[in-house]
């Protein structure tokens, strides 16, 4: 389906679902979020094309409520009566759903900005065009380099109205290209990775990332085994994108009001570096995830997180404002729009931006005295939310610093740290940023970070 045939359907499926709610006399108040995920996928396994899928998928969400009774209904829809028998199955229902004192109504209607968030998507074609400049500069840089990874668009379109006369639409497209570099020898292997996001494909260096993941792949096969400590670290910006992620889960309107985060009751308060100023960007089209409205039709606007290590501000969505503040309006425009099955929050930035330095990674390795670089992370979560401490490993390439230079290719290590502690140690902060799906990230360059544990690999 083209965007504009999306778009008329998604508007008809809205439009009756809403006429079917308004005459609703079982229903105090309603909302629906009608969604279209036109998607597509290339998959390449051992540097050859294995998967070609796309698919249109639409979707409408059903928000009803009699009284403080409030009952959500998702259901994929593509006729008439699919609105209808989900509309039916809300009337029905909503008496069982359970009662939320706090409940104060979806919200009124809103002024929304303009933002420029749609682009160019790879088509077949363009995407194993992808790959086959991938291999191909895979097999010249190392014959036994084997590639693996995905080309993947998204195209997501949304129209949300309610009982209030809200009424908005909107959508974006990106383009995500993913590769991992495997060498193998002796029976023993290396790997590399790297990731990047854009909304105009043709900013993709892919020679660039391939030559980036197979030298990884190639010192990773000969990774060494070091002592786990606290060591200076350097973070690339796929790691950089995790650690923040993880550090900003207790600014949760939830975790943070029930007092089960390290910034409970510290709003306000200087509690990491000076240097870090993350903003959330929704409303800046290099933002790939930019978007004028959320999942709540609340009108989005650009706001500083952490300003100079000072956090300023809770996420919330009407639900969580309501219960917490005992006030929707205060909302801070962060429910998360359905883009992807894979977001389990109900109100999180989705386009989040560490500001800048004026440093470069060979500069951060010249002035390391010992210390690691790391690719990415994986496999992290919180230990201690309300100490700040998480876990987790690195992989696909880690590397041994020693007085200002990379001496070898390090065997991964579990770290185990307060985010109190290693982002109240940063030094220095790249100018280049790398453009991620739900941030755009600087290499990073910290004091201190703690590792706990050794890897078999």
């Amino acid at each position: 389906m083209s965007e504009n045939e999306i778009l008329q359907k998604l508007a008809y499926l809205t439009e009756h679902a809403s006429k079917l709610l308004a005459r609703s006399q079982e229903l105090s108040d309603w909302e629906a979020l009608c969604f279209a995920r036109d998607f597509a996928l290339t998959r390449y396994a051992n540097s050859v094309i294995h998967q070609q899928i796309a698919s249109t998928e639409i979707s409408l969400i059903l928000r009803g409520a009699r009284d403080k009774r409030l009952l959500t209904l998702r259901r994929t829809v593509n006729s008439e009566s699919d609105v209808e028998e989900l509309v039916q199955e809300l009337q029905k229902t909503v008496d069982h759903a359970p009662e939320l004192p706090f409940f104060q109504g979806f919200i009124e209607d809103q002024q929304y900005s303009q933002v420029d968030s749609r682009g160019p998507l790879l088509d077949e074609d363009g995407r194993a065009d992808i790959v086959d400049r991938a291999v191909s500069q895979a097999q010249d840089l190392n014959p036994e380099a084997k590639l693996f990874g995905k080309v993947e668009v998204l195209d997501f379109e949304f129209v949300i109205t309610n009982a209030n006369d809200l009424s908005a639409n909107h959508g974006f497209t990106y383009n995500d290209f993913k590769v991992l570099s495997i060498v193998e020898e002796q029976g023993k292997r290396g790997f590399g990775r790297e990731v990047i996001a854009a909304r105009n494909p043709s900013t993709f260096d892919v020679e660039a990332l391939v030559t980036s993941a197979v030298k990884i792949s190639q010192d990773t096969l000969h990774a060494k085994p070091i002592e786990p400590k606290e060591y200076e670290v350097i973070l690339r910006p796929a790691a950089t994108e995790e650690i923040l992620a993880y550090s900003l889960f207790g600014l949760l309107g939830p975790i943070f009001h029930q007092g089960n985060s390290a910034y409970s009751d510290k709003i306000g308060e200087k509690l990491l570096s000076e240097k870090l100023v993350i903003e959330d960007r929704p409303l800046d089209p290099s933002s790939i995830i930019a978007s004028p409205v959320d999942r709540d039709g609340v009108a989005t606007k650009n706001q500083v997180v952490i300003d100079h290590g000072i956090p300023k501000i809770v996420f919330h969505s009407i639900l969580t404002a309501s219960q917490f503040l005992n006030d929707k309006t205060q909302t801070t425009g962060h429910a998360t729009l359905p883009y992807s099955d894979y977001l389990f929050f109900d109100a999180f930035p989705s386009a989040l931006r560490l500001r800048p330095g004026d440093s470069n990674e060979q500069e951060m390795i010249e002035e390391t005295r010992e210390g690691l670089l790391v690719q990415t992370f994986w496999y992290s979560n919180p230990v201690n939310p309300k100490l700040g401490i998480i876990t987790g490993l690195t992989r696909d390439g880690l590397y041994y610093i020693k007085d200002g230079e990379i001496k070898h290719a390090a065997r991964n290590l579990r770290y185990t740290d307060s985010f109190l502690s290693f982002l109240n140690s940063v030094e220095l902060i790249s100018k280049d940023v790398r453009t991620l799906i739900s941030s755009n990230v600087p290499t990073i360059k910290l004091s201190k970070f703690k590792f706990t544990g050794q890897s078999k690999h």
